[in-house]
């Protein structure tokens, strides 16, 4: 994890990126900047990364895209990917 924090790859959600830091800042009570096509959680703790890719999974299934999307972890962040063969 950066020194600055964890990073979040929206990938085909970046539409969403408000939304998502809401829902972060919400349920973490973390604060959550946004970042282009990414959001950047300005916090560093054990178990944050978990904590944060359980969050994710919660945002994807209240939007009903569980089936088209799923959290990575690739090094120090999290990514939002597309699901292949995703309906």
């Amino acid at each position: 994890m950066s020194e600055e924090g964890l990073r979040i790859e929206l990938g085909g959600l970046a539409s969403m990126a408000r939304e998502l830091a809401s829902y972060l800042r919400t349920r973490t009570g973390l604060e959550v900047a946004e970042e282009g096509g990414a959001l950047l959680v300005k916090a560093s703790a054990p178990g944050l990364k978990a904590l944060l890719r359980t969050c994710l999974k919660g945002f994807l299934h209240d939007k009903g895209l569980r089936e088209q999307y799923r959290v990575t972890a690739r090094g120090p962040s999290l990514r939002l990917a597309e699901r292949k063969g995703a309906p």
